[in-house]
């Protein structure tokens, strides 16, 4: 706190000096060189008079000296003044909009202005280095070798050091001219990864996207001058000289204290054990029989809510804020802004918000850290300790805001918590909607089943928007498949493939539908001012209900349907590759040994099945609303409650969908190994049985002929006939049904029952040899691939490629000896539970999203190149 005095004394000589020239004569102002020099503080001081007020604004911008936007106009002013003409070009630009203040659109429009952002960015980063942990083993094409041409190996763990500077700085990547300030290099030069002002990826720095277009200060100005106005005449206005809810008929005296006192009684929530907690006597009896089973490491994970999500709100709070209908200073807005720069989020409950008047309590903590509040601590995972909002704002060397008139009010009374919760939770729902189509098009492949079912006739007849859009995907995700074939059901099997896959077009797309809707919902919400009461362009104060979240809790709600409905559509497509009797000659449990010894899969069946129900327990609506606060909230919309189990909801969804491509990959595996398999033996069994043929006559009929294609035929019903038999059975017991096959084909005064029976007694071993010694081989260098269509290779490259996890075997999930682990011999202990977790914890971290969206370009440009 020494160090915060200290800069608000530097600071306050400024503002003395602004308003000392303010009642200085007009024959005596200083000169003109020195007014231009301070401008900035003489246009906060037309703005405002308060001494407070003021010394924010400056400390807004001083503190903020080291955040993007600050370090920007930082090194554009130094440019500036060594370059006039830049200047006098930005300034003729800026004029040819008449004078108006830009709004974020025009300001995007003012092409020369945004050449001059871009090129001081790269000459001056506003982060000139940065280091980052590689999450995986990673190899880049190139910075190897004595040339830098060769490739290079990033180990996991190891850490990555990135100047930036030097980068924007490489003549070979700029030119000569890479060290002097030129706006024009950005008519002709893209953004590509030489310039990352801001890092890159979907983690990049938040500066990049957050500013506040400076027409919004207007607004928020007029607002609360509109506060002001109406407290001078008399005016009553709800949350500000009144009590709150069902206490609003009192009338409070101190504005001021009355905003505090708000934030202070709303922070109401269970929390895990902190350093500045109230402690109970310390001659209390304590007992382990009696505490609960719940332990307090668990309790700390479920007890409050994800970073994220209160990282989301502080954004959507801000958002909401600056639209200038709310009645707080600027400087709310800016310190929200800091908190999402300089990453000070607080520690928010889990439970306690009916989302009726807004997400209340979870959102007095985002107050209460604004405040600088002891009581309010903040996220610091790693250190060791807590942290707390008065120590985290003397860190970052942040003020902390004494709330004014309805700024209490203002930032608490909205739907940011819940809003946050759904955004995120939606964006990853859309991910596993599209990740379901996906995996439909690796079942039809896995099952054999037909692209029939996914023809564009069926949705011009029926031309529902998602079932087009889903028919589309999956069709264009089988293109090139080789397993994905048209059947005719001459040869007594089904016609028709079974409603997982062949109606999974017209499951799929109502779901899809029920997301954009939901997508839409909360896209308005985000950019929608929710406070009550709310300031019109007028001035005039309007008392209502836009704090009621029921517009978010619809979009949940319809979204955790629509992931109980992928969810049993994956469930059934999964149980189908698994179950022989379903599977289209896949072996049962999907096990790559034998049957009798094996069963790698039975597992994920349970697993799945477990899934399932629990998705269709958790998509029953959130409807339980009960009357709160003294009568006053009877409508509770308990958004928060129903984005909190949506989410759950994701997580068990995606732990489905982790195993069912675990099992599609091995379901595809078998297939191809199969095929191999067949390839390998053509030849032979072919030869084999034209020997025989001539052995038992050297005139052939026409029957004869085709018996190698006739038992080549039956080979392959056999082996879809018999997948539960061992191979040492199986194939011995294939090789005698072919008798029947034989003996229809050939003449019976030709046949010699030696040759035949010789025949079928080598035929069995040498099939049983060759099927395992193509199996080990495919266990070792197997690769499905060439017979996948565009997307199941893409998937199957990642499961089998980028995650490294192997077609699954008895042999590769043994459980280490105990010697062995003592020894160190062993370092990895896999189990099917454990490359289930490595695909889940993949999708988690958002690794397989670029692979969708790669996956999407390639399969619409192919079709662009069709038409």
């Amino acid at each position: 706190m020494k160090n915060v005095r200290l800069t608000h004394r530097f600071i306050q000589r400024y503002v003395d000096a602004a308003l000392q020239r303010e009642a200085t004569p007009p024959g005596k102002a200083s000169n003109q060189q020195n007014e231009q020099r301070i401008l900035f503080i003489d246009q906060l001081r037309q703005r405002t008079q308060d001494p407070t007020a003021l010394r924010d604004e400056l400390t807004t911008l001083y503190f903020a000296g080291t955040d993007a936007p600050a370090a920007l106009l930082i090194n554009l002013f130094f440019v500036f003044s060594k370059r006039p003409d830049v200047w006098n070009r930005v300034r003729s630009e800026v004029q040819s909009l008449g004078g108006k203040v830009p709004d974020l659109q025009q300001l995007k429009g003012l092409r020369y202005v945004q050449d001059c952002i871009r090129e001081c960015l790269r000459l001056y980063p506003p982060q000139p280095s940065n280091s980052r942990v590689a999450v995986r083993d990673t190899i880049l094409p190139t910075g190897g070798g004595p040339d830098g041409s060769s490739p290079v190996m990033v180990p996991k763990g190891m850490m990555v050091h990135l100047s930036v500077y030097a980068l924007h700085h490489r003549k070979d990547l700029w030119g000569e001219d890479a060290d002097e300030f030129r706006p024009e290099r950005w008519s002709y030069e893209k953004q590509t990864w030489k310039y990352i002002p801001f890092l890159g990826g979907p983690r990049n720095c938040v500066g990049s996207n957050v500013s506040i277009d400076p027409a919004s200060y207007e607004s928020i100005n007029q607002s609360q001058a509109a506060i002001a106005k109406s407290l001078s005449k008399g005016d009553v206005i709800y949350g500000v000289n009144t009590g709150f809810g069902g206490s609003a008929d009192i009338r409070a005296n101190d504005v001021l204290a009355l905003q505090r006192v708000l934030t202070r009684e709303l922070s109401y929530g269970v929390l895990p054990p902190g350093a500045r907690d109230p402690r109970p006597p310390s001659d209390r009896q304590k007992s382990a029989y009696q505490a609960f089973d719940l332990s307090l490491e668990h309790a700390a994970e479920s007890q409050h809510l994800p970073l994220p999500w209160v990282r989301a709100a502080v954004l959507l709070r801000l958002n909401s804020l600056v639209k200038g209908h709310s009645g707080v200073r600027p400087v709310i807005v800016d310190r929200l802004r800091d908190l999402l720069v300089k990453n000070i989020i607080p520690m928010v409950p889990m439970r306690g918000s009916i989302s009726a008047s807004g997400d209340l309590s979870p959102i007095a903590y985002i107050s209460g850290v604004l405040q600088g509040k002891p009581t309010v601590r903040v996220f610091r995972p790693g250190i060791g300790r807590d942290v707390y909002a008065d120590e985290a704002l003397a860190e970052a060397g942040i003020a902390p805001i004494s709330l004014t008139a309805k700024e209490g009010l203002a930032v608490v009374n909205g739907t940011a918590m819940s809003a946050a919760c759904a955004t995120l939770v939606l964006h990853d729902t859309h991910q596993l909607a599209m990740l379901s189509q996906i995996l439909t098009a690796m079942t039809v492949e896995a099952l054999l089943g037909s692209p029939e079912s996914f023809d564009p006739f069926f949705a011009e007849v029926r031309p529902h928007p998602g079932q087009i859009e889903s028919s589309r995907n999956t069709r264009l995700f089988l293109r090139g498949s080789r397993l994905a074939l048209q059947k005719d059901g001459k040869d007594g099997s089904l016609r028709q493939d079974r409603y997982s896959i062949r109606t999974a077009a017209q499951w799929i797309g109502p779901v899809l539908e029920d997301l954009l809707l939901a997508h839409r919902q909360i896209s308005i919400e985000c950019n929608s001012a929710t406070d009550n009461p709310l300031v019109n362009g007028d001035g005039q104060f309007l008392h209502g209900g836009n704090f009621q979240a029921k517009a978010v809790t619809s979009s949940m709600e319809k979204s955790r349907q629509a992931i109980q409905a992928i969810g049993r559509m994956l469930f059934t497509q999964c149980q189908e590759m698994i179950n022989p009797a379903t599977s289209w000659g896949l072996p049962p449990n999907l096990v790559a040994d034998e049957p009798s010894q094996s069963g790698i899969f039975k597992a994920i069946d349970i697993y799945i099945s477990a899934l399932a129900s629990e998705l269709g327990f958790l998509a029953g609506p959130v409807n339980h609303v009960y009357n709160a606060e003294l009568g006053n909230q009877s409508l509770n919309s308990l958004a928060l409650i129903s984005g909190r189990y949506t989410a759950t909801a994701v997580g068990v969804l995606t732990e489905l969908v982790a195993a069912h491509l675990l099992s599609a990959c091995q379901a595809l595996d078998l297939r191809a190994m199969q095929l191999q398999f067949l390839d390998g033996v053509k030849t032979e069994f072919f030869a084999r049985v034209v020997s025989m043929v001539e052995k038992q006559s050297p005139n052939t009929t026409d029957a004869s002929k085709n018996l190698p294609a006739t038992l080549w035929a039956h080979l392959q019903k056999g082996l879809e006939q018999t997948v539960s038999m061992d191979s040492i059975d199986r194939f011995p017991h294939i090789a005698k049904t072919m008798r029947v096959p034989i003996l229809d084909c050939l003449p019976s005064q030709n046949i010699v029952l030696e040759e035949m029976q010789s025949f079928i007694d080598q035929l069995g071993p040498w099939l049983y040899e060759s099927w395992c010694t193509n199996r080990e081989a495919y266990l070792v260098h197997g690769d499905a691939s060439p017979v996948l269509g565009d997307g199941s290779k893409k998937m199957y490259h990642f499961v089998r490629k980028t995650l490294g996890v192997p077609m699954l075997c008895t042999k590769r999930i043994l459980t280490p000896t105990a010697e062995a682990m003592a020894a160190g011999q062993v370092e990895e202990a896999p189990t099917v539970g454990g490359y289930t977790s490595l695909i889940y914890r993949a999708i988690q971290r958002g690794e397989l999203l670029p692979v969708i969206q790669e996956l999407l370009e390639e399969c619409l440009a192919k079709e662009e190149l069709e038409r």
